[in-house]
């Protein structure tokens, strides 16, 4: 998957160990993309040369079929912007700051919410919940599962949600190079 952020160009993504994580790791010399695998890190870890740097733990979650809407604090607006197959939520200051963010995307019956991110002043106001609610909104199918990778501090907002943890999920990438 192309993702075209500043930390990551591109990712790779498992359900399950597979020799082909074995050859990609090999194949891939450049930094920013990144090989993801639901289980622990050090099953990744055993697949990857040592080149391959382990990233922060974090834990694939399932979610409720709704999310419950969240009140927008005032001060603040929200935009939806649909490019091909992905929906980018922004909240965005009076200002024009940009506060909080996310993305998902639906295919195959799972609705996946990805890069979900309160700007460290704008924490504690419930903008996590917004971007959430916002994206649920946007789903196609009330049938799709909803899934998504949390990091140890989304881990207990998506808990107090509803939601539970499904696996372990570890991710490497190579480093950049230190100048």
């Amino acid at each position: 998957m192309d993702t075209r952020s500043e930390v990551e160009c591109s990712r790779y993504v498992f359900a399950a160990p597979t020799p082909e994580i074995v050859a990609l790791s090999q194949k891939i010399d450049r930094t920013r993309i990144f090989i993801k695998l639901c289980t622990e890190d050090s099953a990744l870890r055993q697949l990857l040369s040592t080149r391959w740097q382990l990233q922060a733990p974090s834990w694939m979650m399932t979610g409720p079929m709704h999310v419950p809407g969240a009140e927008l604090p005032v001060g603040y607006h929200v935009e939806i912007d649909w490019t091909g197959g992905s929906v980018r939520v922004q909240v965005i200051t009076q200002d024009s700051t940009l506060a909080a963010s996310g993305y998902a995307a639906e295919a195959q019956g799972v609705f996946v919410y990805d890069r979900i991110v309160t700007a460290g002043e704008h924490r504690r106001r419930g903008l996590g919940r917004v971007v959430m609610s916002q994206l649920s909104q946007q789903r196609r199918s009330g049938l799709s599962r909803n899934v998504l990778v949390a990091t140890v501090e989304g881990r207990a907002l998506y808990t107090a949600l509803g939601w539970q943890v499904h696996a372990p999920y570890a991710s490497a990438v190579i480093p950049e190079p230190v100048s």
